[in-house]
């Protein structure tokens, strides 16, 4: 894993942020963490994001809404979705929305270290490619 890199977590509930800290920062990981989506879009416009991990049942925002503002703001940053309410039609409308993961509450130490590795490479492959894109 890429470590010093930036995730953003996006949840209302603190376990699961706190969780999802200790699993990243073990991995040499920064994270930063907000419980609303309005919050986490403010952060985006000032911070620098590798990775976001954003719960679906979000007040206000919820995080169907997090993923269109995000692709009305040009932010190609790597989203995986978390939720406890794991069905089939909110996987497929994630991913359909632009998520690159989605991860069902409860999850494991591995699951969860795992998605993230993933997300970050999705990451880096991204910027590789704009990289050779520009260079031309």
């Amino acid at each position: 894993m890429v470590v010093n890199q930036n995730i953003l977590v996006i949840d209302d509930e603190q376990v699961i942020i706190d969780a999802i800290s200790r699993i990243a920062t073990s991995e040499g990981l920064r994270v930063d963490s907000t419980n609303d989506a309005k919050s986490a879009l403010i952060k985006l416009k000032e911070g620098n994001y590798s990775l976001i991990l954003c719960d679906i049942l979000l007040p206000e925002i919820d995080g169907f809404m997090f993923l269109d503002e995000l692709l009305k703001m040009r932010k190609n940053i790597p989203v995986i979705m978390i939720t406890g309410y794991s069905t089939v039609e909110n996987a497929v409308k994630s991913i359909y929305k632009g998520a690159i993961d989605f991860v069902p509450k409860p999850f494991s130490f591995e699951e969860l270290k795992s998605c993230i590795v993933r997300g970050l490479q999705f990451n880096n492959l991204q910027k590789s490619i704009e990289a050779k894109k520009n260079s031309r």
